[in-house]
């Protein structure tokens, strides 16, 4: 199993938002550019500039969208979860491994 995610670019253009639903756990990650993530029922919007990242943590609408144009990567929930792992064994030694 590779500890890498998928990677796949996504150009987003200025006032062509990026709809995802029902994507809780979902990392989205600047490549370039600014971007600006609208979550249904969240007051506040992210803005996200090159090498930023947000994780989604609900399954309400989300939209992603460039300002003037930017490149981003998502990463699935279950990239987060294997990584988790490796991480709580990197910093917590005691914690126990399945």
């Amino acid at each position: 199993m590779s500890s890498e995610p998928p990677r796949r670019a996504i150009h987003l253009l200025a006032n062509h938002p990026l709809r995802l639903d029902r994507a809780r756990g979902v990392g989205i990650v600047c490549r370039s550019g600014n971007i600006w993530v609208t979550v249904a029922g969240q007051a506040d919007d992210i803005f996200l500039g090159a090498g930023q990242h947000y994780s989604l943590n609900s399954n309400r609408l989300a939209l992603v969208e460039a300002i003037d144009g930017g490149i981003i990567e998502l990463l699935p929930p279950e990239y987060r979860l294997s990584r988790l792992g490796d991480w709580l064994a990197a910093t917590c030694p005691a914690f126990p491994h399945w």
